[in-house]
């Protein structure tokens, strides 16, 4: 597994996997032994995965994402309303007001625009809002947006 990831990450980047364990550290003889399942020290996975810009997650397991939160710790009941809340996301607002949950917000700076009568844009000084990250999921999946006006 180790070494498909390897390989794998090595033609993302366009390199070779000889090269990449040369500039880390690690003995070409040992690729080899990698096709047959072994795995190199913890330090040479640091640096090849820094190298390629990926995860020692993603070399030694092939993991690309943070794995869910176990629920082996929680109750019957507590993965019962998780499940709930999860399907049906158009409840969430909802739960969220009433358990006191404050929305995700992202600061983004905006430019008020001005437009003079020869159509042209003046930009005023920028400002700060608050905007519900909810609010801008559904903004880039809106296919009818297509500029800033029809926001």
């Amino acid at each position: 597994m180790f070494y498909d990831n390897l390989a794998s990450a090595c033609a993302q980047m366009n390199t070779k996997i000889a090269t990449v364990v040369k500039e880390c550290g690690g003995a070409v003889g040992s690729i080899d032994g990698w096709k047959k399942g072994a795995t190199p020290r913890s330090d040479i996975v640091v640096k090849m995965a820094l190298r390629l810009n990926v995860t020692t997650d993603y070399l030694l397991l092939g993991r690309t994402s943070a794995p869910e939160l176990s629920m082996q710790f929680q109750t019957t009941k507590e993965q019962q309303i998780l499940a709930a809340y999860k399907a049906h996301p158009e409840l969430q607002p909802a739960i969220d007001k009433l358990l006191g949950i404050e929305e995700e917000t992202v600061t983004v700076k905006e430019i008020a625009r001005t437009k003079t009568m020869s159509r042209t844009v003046s930009n005023n000084p920028v400002k700060e809002v608050q905007v519900p990250k909810s609010k801008i999921q559904a903004a880039l999946e809106d296919k009818s947006i297509k500029t800033d006006d029809d926001l």
